[in-house]
């Protein structure tokens, strides 16, 4: 008996190693590379049946997500929100309503936070909130507003962009920020003719247009396949910079920048809508940030015309984790934020902390300065995002958010035409010298939790994620 007993216990022991050496092995032969030579990679895979970790290589090491940080941000969303949790934007007026129909007062859109108003990544059309606007003025019998339109922003004070965000990327549209009103993915374009051969791409049009904007064109000629032009520009600042290159012989090509003050546009855009109604506007378009102290004290007794509710939280989570969606990643982290009292990104990161120390066994490996992965100083280890998938393993929502690899969304390319394409549910990654994905993978002897993040690689993007794609090939799943 005790021979038998002995037999198994060294059998289990040569089985584990003959497993431990085999994913050494398969990461050696990866990490052999040039470009990957002095990449740090780190890889967690919890079998989901048996809540076991089968391989496990710098696990415990934090290091940089990029967009992988957003599932953290939507998990934790599903986790304190209901899916079909809504914004609520808030329509009023200021002063009366004259039996001729004049509204001698302001109207106000009091922002909630919401990302989807006019997105083209909204289930409703990007005209619906100014539409119910105006049908919401007809209905009270308003056919003149004598008052001005105010954007109220408040709900989320100034801030608008992280601190945690990189100079470098400001002004353009990945890095728009979220304020308490938002409109139209607070982004615009601007269209340029590169046609000319040997001249400086010229600025064709701003659309929509932005009154008061101010373009400084430093774009140079260059016979190119590929867009290297960035947008530089501070909130609130009515000047943008286009710095680099673009592809020449095109009449039309389109850079897209975030929009300076996304209230003030939103306020600017309903404007107009209600005056191709027909219904005439005296005053201007203005921000909370522009009104001056009255105005602001007026709008706080405003009689109420609209509640507009943004699309469900379900949705906007799949925008997130499908399209990678950085503002509405930066919105649920503000949602989180409201949760416990706060506004800022700051106070967002912090009840994202507080939720997930009391769940899991290693919560200070995150490290977390934003909802959306697009700050540098953001580290995470691989072992806390194979534990939180985890946790979240029978969300339907949270499941169904992420894109199946080698079928769609971001990870269209990635394990395509391979034994995983369409049998993996990936969020990827990918900054500066960063790739990572994470989610869940069917394997042949059971589901996954995975994880597998590489920083510091000296390779083309396409290279890591064929290297990447060998590994999880080669491991015994």
């Amino acid at each position: 008996m005790k021979k038998k007993r002995f037999i198994l216990f060294v059998f289990s022991i040569l089985s584990f190693y003959v497993n431990v050496n085999g994913q050494s092995s398969a990461l050696a032969k990866m990490q052999s590379a040039p470009c990957l030579k002095h990449a740090l990679t780190g890889v967690s895979i919890v079998d989901l049946k048996t809540g076991k970790s089968v391989v496990s290589e710098h696990a415990d090491i934090v290091m940089a997500p990029a967009s992988v940080l957003k599932t953290v941000t939507t998990a934790t969303a599903l986790k304190l929100y209901p899916s079909d949790h809504r914004f609520k934007t808030h329509v009023s007026y200021t002063g009366s309503i004259t039996p001729e129909g004049t509204l001698t007062g302001d109207l106000i859109l009091r922002g909630g936070g919401d990302p989807t108003l006019a997105s083209e990544y909204s289930l409703l059309p990007k005209g619906a909130f100014a539409e119910r606007v105006v049908a919401s003025l007809k209905k009270a019998g308003i056919k003149r507003i004598a008052g001005d339109i105010v954007g109220d922003e408040s709900i989320y004070g100034s801030e608008g962009v992280s601190p945690d965000w990189l100079w470098e990327d400001l002004g353009n549209y990945f890095a728009s920020g979220i304020y308490g009103l938002n409109y139209g993915d607070n982004t615009f374009q601007i269209v340029l003719n590169t046609s000319q051969s040997g001249k400086k791409p010229a600025v064709k049009q701003i659309r929509p247009e932005i009154p008061n904007l101010t373009i400084q064109n430093q774009l140079l000629p260059k016979s190119m396949s590929f867009d290297s032009c960035y947008i530089y520009g501070a909130p609130y600042s009515n000047e943008r910079y286009l710095y680099g290159a673009v592809p020449h012989t095109k009449s039309e090509f389109v850079v897209k920048g975030d929009v300076p003050e996304p209230a003030l546009f939103a306020a600017q855009q309903v404007k107009n809508a209600i005056e191709a109604s027909a219904i005439a506007v005296d005053g201007k378009a203005y921000s909370y940030r522009q009104a001056n102290q009255p105005k602001r004290a007026a709008m706080k007794s405003g009689k109420e015309l609209l509640v507009y509710q943004s699309d469900p939280l379900s949705q906007i989570v799949k925008v997130v984790n499908y399209r990678s969606n950085n503002l509405y990643a930066e919105a649920l982290l503000r949602l989180i934020a409201q949760k416990n009292g706060g506004n800022t990104s700051a106070e967002g990161v912090e009840a994202v902390k507080r939720y997930w120390k009391t769940h899991l066994k290693n919560p200070d490996a995150l490290l977390m300065y934003d909802g959306s992965g697009l700050s540098p100083k953001n580290k995470v280890s691989p072992a806390f995002f194979s534990e939180m998938l985890e946790q979240m393993k029978d969300d339907n929502v949270f499941r169904e958010s992420l894109p199946k690899a080698g079928v769609e969304g971001t990870v269209a390319s990635f394990l395509k035409q391979t034994p995983y394409a369409g049998k993996a549910r990936l969020k990827s990654g990918s900054i500066s010298q960063v790739i990572a994905y994470a989610g869940y993978l069917q394997g042949a002897k059971s589901e996954y939790a995975v994880v597998v993040m590489v920083n510091g690689h000296g390779c083309k993007a396409s290279q890591v994620r064929k290297a990447l794609e060998k590994y999880l090939l080669e491991l015994d799943l």
